[in-house]
């Protein structure tokens, strides 16, 4: 069970990377695959360490211990320090605590899955051989215990984490509820960090491959009728804020540069120095703008004021805050 949990787990996180990494876009189901496989692997993972802390204790005991089995209690105690690093910074970013940045986290969890690779082979090389052994011993010697306390400790992890969901949903409806105004949605900040540039003097400019290549001031975006949609920031660190954001389509200042018909993405990058790209059909959506508003107030400075781009059906880290320019890439 526990090595089809690792195995979804796995799979969905790959997939997810490859998304990023190629800027193809993430569905948030596969997200929510990925979560909620670590959630609910969690009470195996704790039945399977209290029978690895016996196993260990009853080969720690033996009069000599030989070199192979001091390489299996390296790569145990290695494999330990992995998967709680796994779940540690999983379970943070999924909480939303920020006890670290986002980015940070994403980078302590992606390495702690590469890591754990090797790791987890050998694991399952050096003691799949003895599984058959194993298991009858269990059998033989402790199936009344082990079975009970292996069911209750899975029932009562089972209940333990629809508790947790549902504080999840409650807490979330109250807050969305008991919310302040319209800025009242989590901040979470990328690898590139925070800024608050002076709108007075910030400015977005528009190159690439355009026919006119515009700088523009938060006066000229704000000069024509302001364009509203509704949907929801989706972020990846498990919490999501639907409102009415507004701006001007980005399609529209494409237009007006003069953007190649042989368009194939655009980068944006933030005055942080933080760069994202969005794909032609994103970008040819009528929904995606560089918004500086948000349910008709200005968005607040740590929500990325003076223009950060917002696009429906997209991760939250692809809607970057302090929109510094807009690369038109073409084929």
């Amino acid at each position: 069970m526990l090595l089809g949990f690792l195995v979804l787990g796995a799979g969905s996180g790959l997939a997810i990377w490859l998304q990023l990494t190629l800027g193809t876009g993430t569905a948030m189901t596969l997200i929510a695959v990925h979560a909620y496989t670590g959630l609910l692997g969690l009470p195996v993972l704790a039945v399977k360490a209290v029978a690895g802390a016996v196993s260990w204790r009853r080969r720690a005991t033996r009069p000599r211990t030989p070199p192979s089995g001091r390489l299996d209690h390296l790569m145990t105690a290695a494999l330990v320090a992995v998967v709680l690093a796994l779940y540690g910074s999983g379970v943070t970013m999924y909480g939303n605590w920020g006890v670290l940045p986002g980015g940070t986290l994403k980078l302590v969890h992606l390495w702690a899955a590469v890591a754990g690779v090797p790791i987890l082979t050998y694991h399952l090389w050096r003691f799949l051989s003895r599984a058959r052994a194993t298991v009858g011993y269990a059998i033989r010697s402790a199936e009344p215990v082990v079975a009970t306390g292996r069911r209750h400790l899975l029932l009562a992890g089972g209940l333990a984490l629809v508790g947790w969901g549902a504080v999840r949903v409650g807490a979330g409806s109250v807050a969305e509820l008991d919310r302040q105004g319209p800025n009242d949605f989590p901040v979470t900040l990328t690898s590139g960090g925070a800024d608050q540039p002076d709108p007075a003097t910030w400015r977005m400019r528009i190159d690439g491959e355009v026919q006119r290549p515009l700088v523009l001031s938060l006066a000229d975006l704000r000069a024509g009728a302001v364009e509203r949609h509704r949907y929801s920031l989706d972020c990846v660190l498990g919490w999501s804020a639907t409102r009415t954001w507004g701006g001007v389509p980005l399609r529209d200042l494409l237009r007006t540069a003069g953007a190649s018909s042989d368009l194939i993405s655009v980068v944006v990058r933030s005055t942080t120095g933080y760069r994202v790209a969005l794909l032609r059909e994103q970008v040819e959506d009528p929904r995606t703008m560089v918004a500086w508003e948000v349910d008709g107030v200005d968005l607040t400075p740590e929500h990325g004021y003076p223009a950060r781009m917002m696009a429906p059906g997209v991760i939250g880290e692809l809607c970057l805050k302090w929109v510094d320019s807009v690369t038109v890439v073409a084929a």
